[in-house]
């Protein structure tokens, strides 16, 4: 979007400055429709239940909904206590 300044002041003439901003920037990002987390390509969420995560699985190479979380590869750190 243009950056448009302007001057007007009460004389004869009248005055304006036009600077043109080369720098473009996204502000709002809006989808055609509602999309389901079910349609979000590259997810399973087949079985999901209440407390369920989604836990990526490199053979498949998703993202399983899943409440078990039985991968020798997933470590949940929680920090110092």
């Amino acid at each position: 979007m243009a950056d448009i300044r302007s001057k007007i002041s009460q004389t004869n003439r009248i005055r304006s400055n036009l600077n043109q901003n080369p720098k473009v920037a996204v502000k709002t990002v809006a989808l055609g429709s509602k999309v389901s987390i079910s349609q979000i390509e590259g997810l399973d969420v087949t079985g999901a239940s209440d407390g369920a995560v989604l836990l990526y699985s490199g053979s498949e190479e998703k993202f399983k909904a899943t409440t078990t979380m039985d991968n020798p590869n997933t470590i949940i750190s929680g920090g110092g206590f």
